[in-house]
């Protein structure tokens, strides 16, 4: 029986348990059954610091592509989905 929801965000991602099974008449079975929590895309990246403003100035023949500001962001999300595009 497991009492607390899993969360691969705040606890473990692997979990290792031993079930039996009986019928009452025949000598019981057992099997250790492994768990494996996989992680959701479910935290929204967020700027650092989470409030800010930043004038940019730049002239418009600036080619395309061209980086006209850096923000930091970061995602508590792991592999995959904390990638911030």
């Amino acid at each position: 029986m497991c009492y607390q929801s899993l969360s691969y965000d705040k606890l473990k991602p692997r979990y290792q348990i031993s079930v039996q099974v009986s019928d009452g008449v025949n000598a019981p079975d057992m099997a250790t059954v492994t768990i494996e929590v996989v992680d959701i895309n479910n935290n929204a990246p967020l700027f650092t610091p989470s409030s800010m403003t930043q004038e940019v100035r730049f002239s418009k023949s600036v080619p395309v592509g061209f980086i006209v500001a850096n923000v930091n962001a970061s995602d508590q999300d792991f592999g995959v989905n904390a990638n911030i595009k």
